[in-house]
């Protein structure tokens, strides 16, 4: 599994448990720890209380419920807790050095840095919980063990024999359990979300029930015996076996990790995909038309003329993907409303075209020419694209056919759409719903050489030190527009709207403006289409290229 999945899966999992402490019902028993206590004295109970950096040394919590409960970094020494239910409790950082838990109920509690010595009364098995979630269990013999029910987030268990081990209803969410022995073992009921199991023997294996979600299970061995729901039976079967040209239309895989799967020309059409990881994928020719790819990852994958005509695509990550020829046509890459702007990082994408003989030559090994994309190609087809706020800074976009998409509030910074077909779309401000900021589209340093913007909206988009030389600007709306340092040198500004474009240090060589709406324009240090300095008054207020 890469970095990108990793990290992602982190941040997400982490947030979800800082969230378990901050939802309404958990807030509302918070306030002073001493009500809590009270409520305690006269119930016996105390669910998703806060007791988080309290002082409780020498209290008793015998038999009483406080599951879900947080006491993460208080003071618990020498407190009575025994047959006591901490059921997701977070003891995270708890001093709980002379403390009592015989018979107490810590199943999936967090033990992450807790203060355990010797004179702590605890079970043998959390003992080891503790052990484990603290310090890790590389190669370590655990066989036959006990541990069902453990806390063992982000565990490190690569290489352990774990065989016939009870791992029942346990954590092991993001664990590493690369070449582990798992033959034999008990995972029933087990969370499994974003481990990594490659190279894990789980021959006769009981993962009924288990969560698997994003679980990397390339190269690891199961047989008959192997007790394992769908779908990710068919998972392990796609990432070790591979599934090129096979018809999967309407299956439900979220969440599935499908890193480095043999997928060309498969069909997912109408799939739903959300939260896939594709990562380092071969998806050439595949055909994702209509499905869900919500906050899936396909970074470094090779799609290659596929086929994302009218996916759902918010929050998708394609860091470095190859989407040369690909047909997004339709595809909404925005957040809907309420959310926040887009994360998905897009940089680097490369969406080139191709020739028409390439496409006779695609799979043709024999081919001599290694650069028969280079010339004589043919626009991609996005049109209509909804990419607005996407991060496409950076990106590789030459050639790509954009007509009439809505890039409203995107961030261009850097790419290369040299020779792209914007011809209608929509490249105006946008306001972000959550915060109600106004996201200006951004296209500083991008290179729009030869690109045709025939009637695009670009009012108020940055295109400082942007190149827009021999480009077709025709009638588009540039009101407002900071173009500093903008090279438009034998641009065709015919009918373009520059009121209050702000063009200091701009390169207007042999520009056509005709029937171009100059008023209030800044052209401060601007070289003129006749090749000659300005002649207006530079204001100490005008800000220059360098400036910015």
């Amino acid at each position: 599994m890469n970095h990108h999945t990793w990290h992602i899966k982190s941040v997400f999992k982490m947030l979800m448990l800082s969230l378990l402490f901050a939802s309404p019902e958990i807030a509302s028993t918070r306030g002073n720890f001493r009500n809590n206590l009270d409520v305690l004295r006269e119930t016996d109970e105390c669910i998703n209380c806060d007791f988080s950096h309290s002082d409780l040394s020498g209290q008793s919590f015998i038999g009483q419920n406080l599951q879900g409960s947080n006491f993460a970094n208080a003071n618990l020494s020498n407190s009575s807790l025994n047959q006591g239910n901490f059921q997701f409790a977070s003891f995270q950082g708890t001093d709980l050095r002379g403390a009592s838990f015989w018979g107490a109920n810590l199943t999936r509690a967090n033990l992450v840095s807790a203060v355990i010595d010797s004179s702590t009364q605890i079970e043998w098995k959390w003992r080891l919980v503790w052990k484990l979630v603290n310090q890790g269990g590389q190669n370590i013999d655990m066989s036959a063990s006990n541990l069902s029910g453990g806390f063992l987030y982000s565990v490190s268990l690569s290489g352990a024999n774990l065989s016939e081990a009870n791992l029942s209803n346990t954590d092991l969410s993001i664990a590493d359990l690369t070449d582990a022995d798992l033959s034999g073992v008990n995972l029933q009921d087990s969370s499994l979300d974003g481990a990594n199991l490659s190279g894990a023997n789980l021959r006769g294996a009981n993962l009924n029930e288990a969560i698997l979600w994003r679980a990397n299970l390339r190269g690891s061995s199961i047989d008959e015996t192997t007790q394992l729901n769908e779908p990710w039976n068919l998972v392990w079967d796609i990432v070790n076996n591979g599934a090129p040209k096979q018809n999967f239309d309407g299956i439900d895989l979220e969440g599935a990790n499908l890193e480095q799967a043999e997928l060309a020309g498969v069909s997912f059409r109408d799939a739903d995909l959300d939260e896939a990881i594709f990562s380092d994928a071969n998806l050439s020719s595949a055909d994702f038309s209509g499905a869900q790819l919500r906050s899936a990852i396909l970074n470094d994958a090779n799609m290659v003329r596929a086929n994302f005509k009218g996916v759902k695509g918010y929050g998708i990550s394609l860091i470095d993907a190859n989407l040369e020829g690909a047909n997004l046509e339709g595809v909404d890459f925005s957040f809907p409303r309420g959310e926040t702007r887009t994360e998905r990082l897009l940089r680097n994408l490369s969406i080139q075209s191709i020739t028409n003989d390439a496409i006779e030559l695609w799979f043709d090994t024999s081919a001599s020419d290694q650069n028969i994309f280079r010339t004589n190609t043919q626009n991609i087809p996005l049109n209509h694209v909804n990419i607005s706020r996407a991060d496409l800074s950076w990106a590789n976009l030459k050639s790509v056919q954009l007509m009439d998409s809505d890039l409203q509030g995107a961030n261009l910074l850097g790419a290369d759409l040299s020779n792209a077909n914007l011809t209608g779309a929509n490249l105006s401000p946008t306001i972000d719903k959550a915060s109600a900021l106004k996201l200006y589209t951004i296209l500083v340093q991008a290179n729009l050489t030869r690109a045709t913007l025939t009637d695009a909206n670009l009012t108020k988009a940055w295109l400082v030190r942007a190149n827009l030389s021999q480009s077709i600007l025709l009638n588009v709306d540039l009101h407002e527009a900071k173009l500093m340092g903008a090279n438009l040198a034998g641009a065709d500004l015919t009918g373009a709207n520059l009121r209050e474009a702000n063009l200091s240090d701009a390169n207007l060589t042999g520009a056509i403006l005709d029937n171009a709406n100059l008023k209030d324009i800044v052209l401060c240090r601007a070289i003129m289409p006749d090749g000659n300095l300005s002649e207006q008054v530079c204001e100490e207020t005008e800000a220059g290229a360098n400036e910015v």
